[in-house]
This record gives C-alpha cells, sequence and structure tokens, in this order.
C-alpha cells in the first residue's frame, strides 16, 4: 500500500494492478507538510495518523486519527492529541494505538493514545520525557512496541513497550547518542 498526501493505495500480495485511489475525510493527511502514518490489519481495518498546524510552536500542533473498517467509509478525524510525527499500529482484533511527539516546546515528550475496538481514543498519556519522533509496530497477539529517537547524533534512542490490555512500560535507552531508526515486528513479537 502507498500513503499519498491525498489519498490510499492498496494493493493486494499478487494483484496484477492497484486499485482506485480512496480518499480519506478532509483532516487525515498531514499539514504543512510530512506523511501521514498509515496502518491496515488482516481484517481490513485501517488506521490513519496525522497532524496540522493550528498557530505557532508545538503546542499548535494537532494530533488527529481517522478510522475505517473496510477503507472505503472513513470516521474523523478525531483530534487525539497535541503534537507531531504521529505514529500509528492496529491489531487484528481492531485496537489501535498512537504516539507522536508532544508537549510543550520548551520540554518536548513522547505521548500516546489507545483505542479499543469500535471504541474512542483514551486521553493522551505520557510514555517518555525523552523527545523525539516515535515508530511503533505490533505483533499478532496485540502487544505493541514504540521506538523514538530525537532529530539530532547527540540525544538517545528510546523504546516503550505496551503489553495488550496493559499499561505501557518505563521508557529504556537503548543508545546513549542515536541518529535515524526504523522498526519492524512480526506476528510472533520479534522486533527489529
Amino acid at each position: 500500500m502507498i500513503v499519498l498526501g491525498i489519498g490510499v493505495i492498496a494493493a493486494p500480495a499478487q494483484a496484477a494492478q492497484w486499485s482506485t485511489p480512496v480518499k480519506p475525510p478532509a483532516g487525515c493527511h498531514s499539514t504543512p507538510s510530512g506523511a501521514p502514518s498509515l496502518a491496515l490489519n488482516a481484517t481490513g481495518a485501517w488506521v490513519i495518523g496525522a497532524y496540522a498546524q493550528t498557530g505557532s510552536g508545538l503546542e499548535a500542533f494537532t494530533v488527529s486519527a481517522c478510522t475505517s473498517n473496510d477503507g472505503v467509509n472513513w470516521s474523523g478525524p478525531i483530534t487525539i492529541g497535541q503534537g507531531t510525527s504521529p505514529a500509528v499500529a492496529i491489531a487484528p482484533d481492531g485496537h489501535a494505538v498512537a504516539v507522536w511527539q508532544g508537549g510543550p516546546a520548551t520540554s518536548p515528550n513522547v505521548q500516546a493514545s489507545i483505542r479499543p475496538a469500535g471504541g474512542s481514543w483514551s486521553a493522551p498519556v505520557v510514555v517518555s520525557t525523552i523527545a523525539g519522533h516515535p515508530l511503533i509496530g505490533m505483533d499478532g497477539a496485540g502487544n505493541a512496541i514504540a521506538v523514538w529517537a530525537g532529530t539530532t547524533l547527540a540525544t538517545p534512542v528510546a523504546t516503550a513497550s505496551l503489553p495488550a490490555g496493559g499499561s505501557w512500560t518505563a521508557a529504556k535507552t537503548l543508545i546513549v547518542q542515536g541518529g535515524g531508526i526504523g522498526l519492524t515486528t512480526n506476528s510472533v513479537g520479534g522486533v527489529i
């Protein structure tokens, strides 16, 4: 699947051609720049995380989410917090998790919100006071793991996990001085 600023294009693994783009609701793309985060589960449920600038400073960015059970009919956008750089994941049972860089510009942090299958997004919680641009992955049991790094090599790479039905673990520093990061998970809980 490909995420464009104006739509989502999906194709089955063995497809001979791409589907016609489906345009999510207005507000499900990031402005002024940056691609939205998109997650899809095996049953066809989707979640998009995006942000939009509403003023000046980090606290002047709104993080929102849009959801769909079929990739055609969408709900949202629903404001889930203040900040930028959202990342989203969705479990096989349909519950979703979003993480983003939030907090005031003078003390940024990593925040998260959870949406039970068919439910509403929770109030944001602070996952870490060490800020960074997060990534998130989820295994087949719905356990989520997030990793983030700051925008300079002098900032740490850190991680925290969210067991299905549980609470976030304490943030753990992986590397004192980091850089670019990537994240992938598999259905049985493996993480790279």
